[in-house]
């Protein structure tokens, strides 16, 4: 667990989505990519123009098109203030002052969320929160990517060795 103090205030955080129940981990994540893909800030709504503008130039308008689709989901979540990444934060609550949290449904995160902000937890801590959890996991998946790239290293050199093998036998 991870704890986040604010003057009087002690907030318990799950330190790795790999805790979370299985329900929360699927939302979490899918919070995250919502909130990475999608976003609901004028500077996510900006970013989004500046890819539309981007993809025209290259020609490529489908990309263009789906960028489009992406902005409109950004600007529906800014007007009602819906926040993917404040949204993930809650699933990684354990508890606030002692009192664990463990109704996660549209309510539960409602009230997690309103907890929150009365404490005065700040977006900045959200991101930083979920920042953590992210570099966990990337961290992990560097790891599972180093030992899948070695395995199918040694399969490559195991069936080089034998074609070697075969070829030196023909002849």
């Amino acid at each position: 667990m991870r704890e986040y103090k604010n003057k009087k205030h002690i907030v318990l955080f799950y330190d790795s989505e790999q805790d979370l129940p299985i329900r929360q981990y699927q939302k979490f994540n899918k919070n995250l990519m919502i909130s990475s893909e999608v976003g609901n800030t004028i500077t996510d709504f900006d970013q989004r123009e500046t890819k539309i503008n981007k993809f025209l130039k290259a020609g490529l308008a489908k990309e263009a098109l789906q960028e489009q689709q992406n902005k409109r989901q950004c600007f529906y979540n800014a007007i009602q203030e819906y926040s993917p990444s404040n949204i993930a934060t809650a699933y990684l609550v354990y508890s606030i002052n002692g009192r664990c949290y463990t109704k996660k449904d549209e309510q539960g995160i409602k009230q997690i969320l309103d907890k929150l902000d009365e404490i005065g937890f700040s977006e900045r801590a959200s991101k930083e929160v979920n920042r953590e959890v992210k570099k966990k996991l990337m961290n992990r998946l560097d790891y599972i990517s180093l030992i899948s790239f070695l395995t199918t290293l040694s399969v490559l050199i195991l069936f080089v060795w034998l074609i070697i093998k075969l070829v030196l036998k023909l002849f």
